[in-house]
C-alpha cells in the first residue's frame, strides 16, 4: 500500500502529483533523505559508512507475485508503477491498483471510507489466491 521502494529524492519532487499529494510534500523527501543519510553514516559495514537498502536494486525472479495499491493523487504512484515495472522485467507478476481521489495509504480510513473497504477486501482476496486459500466473496 503506498509504496515507499527508493530513496532517490529527485524523480518524486518532479512527479506531477507533488502538486496534488495532501500528505507528502515535497519537504518530506529532503527530510527523509537526510535522516536516512545520518542514521546510516552512523553504522559501519566492513569498515565504512553502511549503503542505504534499495529494495528496487534487490529483485530477483524468485519473488512471489506482488499487488501494490496506491492513490492516484499521490507521489508514490511513481515507486508503485517503478516497482511494477522492474518486477515485472525480471518475471515477476506485478500489479498497480491506482485509486484516483485518495491519499496516501487511504486503507487507514476503513471502514469509513468505501474505498478503503473495497482495497483492502481486494488485497486479502490477493492474498488468499495467491496462497491457495479459498475465498468466500471477491472484488
Amino acid at each position: 500500500m503506498s509504496p515507499l521502494l527508493q530513496l532517490a529524492k529527485e524523480p518524486k519532487q518532479s512527479h506531477p502529483n507533488i502538486r496534488t499529494d495532501a500528505v507528502l510534500p515535497a519537504k518530506a523527501f529532503d527530510a527523509l533523505t537526510a535522516l536516512v543519510g545520518r542514521s546510516t553514516a552512523k553504522q559501519t559495514v566492513d569498515g565504512g559508512p553502511e549503503e542505504p537498502y534499495e529494495p528496487l536494486d534487490h529483485i530477483r525472479p524468485e519473488l512471489p507475485p506482488v499487488l501494490l495499491h496506491v492513490s492516484g493523487s499521490e507521489v508514490l504512484l511513481y515507486d508503485a508503477q517503478l516497482a511494477a515495472g522492474k518486477l515485472a522485467a525480471a518475471g515477476v507478476p506485478a500489479e498497480v491498483r491506482v485509486w484516483p481521489g485518495q491519499i496516501h495509504v487511504f486503507q487507514l480510513t476503513a471502514p469509513l471510507v468505501p474505498e478503503a473497504n473495497r482495497s483492502l477486501r481486494q488485497i486479502g482476496h490477493y492474498i488468499r489466491e495467491i496462497t491457495g486459500q479459498s475465498s468466500a466473496s471477491s472484488e
